[in-house]
């Protein structure tokens, strides 16, 4: 969490607050070392099964996710959420674009985005160090997982903040 405060402090947006039923889905989610999103419904009903809700629908599409995998095992955590941060770098923030997609990291900008959405107010992440369903295959037998799920998501189809935040960060400009 503190990887994501950081670079919100620097671009003046309001810190995340650890949301522990948050954390306990996307770690169940990661315990599978299935290397892929969860449903945004699933996670929807997971939160709201957490929180001790009646789930009617009210928490659909508002849990935002993102997935990582790592092939560098001895790296931990802190290494594979840097790269969060990382995507940033894919990231237009004049033109709201991600001007640098890689085939091998599709939707890498949306990484990034999920952690500066100045909606977004609360996370949980998950975290394991897996020896099955490597996402690298045999190169890579055993591989880092991080899944971080947050509340609210962010939207794709609007600027995660304000344009006038976009100097605030030299290497977003």
């Amino acid at each position: 969490m503190d990887t994501h405060n950081d670079l919100r402090r620097s671009i003046g947006l309001p810190l995340l607050a650890w949301d522990a039923d948050l954390a306990a889905g996307a770690q169940a989610w990661v315990n599978k070392c299935d290397f892929e999103h969860t449903d945004s419904l699933q996670r929807a009903r997971d939160y709201a099964w957490r929180r001790k809700l009646t789930y009617g629908g009210a928490f659909e599409g508002t849990i935002g996710e993102n997935v990582l995998a790592d092939a560098n095992v001895r790296s931990g955590p802190y290494l594979n959420i840097s790269l969060f941060v990382e995507a940033g770098l894919n990231w237009n923030c004049e033109t709201n674009a991600c001007t640098k997609p890689t085939s091998s990291q599709p939707g890498e900008c949306g990484l990034f985005l999920q952690l500066v959405n100045d909606r977004t107010s609360r996370i949980g992440c998950g975290y394991k160090q897996c020896r099955t369903n490597s996402p690298f295959g045999s190169r890579a037998p055993e591989w880092n997982y991080v899944v971080c799920w947050y509340n609210p998501m962010s939207l794709k189809t609007r600027r995660p903040f304000a344009a006038d935040y976009c100097g605030s960060v030299p290497s977003l400009n």
